[in-house]
């Protein structure tokens, strides 16, 4: 059960001479812990990571976040962190704590604010405005909605641990669960993105993620290696 365990790296670092950065990589199946250059801390999800140089200019401390991290930034109000995503967002931050997701094949960015203050600058309509502590905001496609409810021990169950659904819709459940073991998941009959999946799991296989899954639904599966066929009778 070791996909749920963390790895402190210099992780398949690669060294980019043009930009002079480091890429940190998390691939499928594992997490992992980054130390940035300024002490700052970040938690990189399943098919996560983070480009940033080896050391950051007097001016900001710029980095890019593809996939989902948990943030701890060392606070400093004259030298922000400023992150870039692929959602024609970026997070300016001075000190502060939140997770954030946006992996390229998800149709949604989610931010949510744990502690501290961000500033949310939306490169599309070039506006810019200011969150709170427990504040959730989700760009989906051209939407942009903020709560001052965030759920956060569901949206930062992964960094302990935790895979978890909660009403999830199935396309949603097969992206994580595909990241998180770091297998594929062909669907053979498509009533089955029709269901969605209420479950916790920690250190369970796939299998008896799968089972639990069956029991709930009427979606029966098969596993051949790393692949696994979702059906319905």
């Amino acid at each position: 059960a070791g996909f749920y365990l963390y790895q402190s790296f210099k992780p398949s670092v690669e060294y980019q001479q043009k930009t002079a950065s480091f890429k940190y990589l998390v691939n499928s199946g594992v997490k992992g812990v980054v130390d940035l250059p300024d002490g700052s801390k970040v938690w990189l999800n399943s098919s996560s990571y983070i480009i940033c140089p080896e050391r950051f200019s007097n001016i900001c401390r710029e980095i890019e976040l593809i996939g989902e991290g948990y943030f701890e930034v060392v606070p400093d109000k004259n030298w922000p962190m400023i992150i870039k995503t692929s959602k024609d967002l970026t997070i300016k931050v001075t000190g502060t704590s939140f997770n954030l997701s946006s992996y390229p094949d998800d149709d949604k960015l989610i931010l949510t604010l744990i502690s501290g203050e961000v500033t949310v600058i939306n490169q599309r309509i070039n506006k810019e405005f200011k969150m709170t502590p427990n504040q959730e905001l989700v760009l989906k496609q051209d939407s942009l909605k903020m709560s001052n409810n965030a759920n956060i021990p569901n949206n930062t169950a992964w960094k302990n641990g935790l895979l978890l659904f909660d009403n999830t819709p199935m396309k949603e459940v097969i992206k994580k669960m595909e990241r998180w073991y770091g297998i594929t998941i062909v669907v053979k009959d498509n009533e089955i993105y029709d269901y969605r999946f209420t479950a916790k799991f920690r250190s369970e296989s796939v299998s008896q993620v799968l089972e639990i899954l069956n029991f709930s639904s009427k979606i029966k599966y098969n596993i051949e290696g790393t692949v696994i066929t979702l059906f319905v009778s």
